[in-house]
């Protein structure tokens, strides 16, 4: 497999506390067409923006669609993820605890499962996504995030 399929890029300084990396994955479907992705537990959150056709996800032995932009809890048992299509998304991986400070609700309601981002970070977030599939470079969509959060930490209030 192709090594640019998936690339891995650092925050900004000022949001490592709060974010551990953003993975941007572009996946040609005659390489995903015959994948199944298991997503293994973990105890960060994860913010997954579709920027193609949403992967479709194993629950209760059906298939499902994914919501194209969501934010994964805690996770404690392996998720399977069949894509549909040309596999193109970016996540950003938080740290422990590091998505608390720009949600409005407890972290712990959403273990296992996924919340709608488009309530999270209301009409931002089509902007953000918009400008993310028309940039050119990784580069660029790190750049686009790193801002995105900046403005959104700004928003927030402060942790207990």
């Amino acid at each position: 497999m192709k090594e640019g399929y998936i690339q891995k890029v650092l925050p900004d300084p000022l949001l490592r506390d709060y974010i551990w990396q953003y993975t941007f994955v572009d996946f040609p479907f005659e390489h995903t067409r015959q994948m199944e992705f298991a997503v293994m537990p973990s105890s960060h959150a994860r913010m997954i923006l579709f920027l193609g056709e949403p992967s479709l996800h194993e629950e209760k032995t059906t298939w499902q669609p994914v919501d194209r932009y969501s934010l994964t809890g805690l996770v404690s048992k392996p998720h399977v993820f069949l894509p549909t299509a040309t596999l193109r998304q970016v996540m950003v991986h938080f740290t422990a605890w590091g998505i608390q400070p720009f949600i409005r609700f407890p972290l712990a309601e959403i273990t296992d499962t996924r919340a709608d981002l488009n309530h999270v970070f209301d009409s931002e977030l089509e902007k953000l996504c918009a400008g993310l599939n028309k940039a050119a470079t990784t580069q660029e969509k790190a750049g686009m995030l790193n801002r995105f959060f900046i403005h959104q930490r700004l928003k927030v209030r402060q942790t207990d």
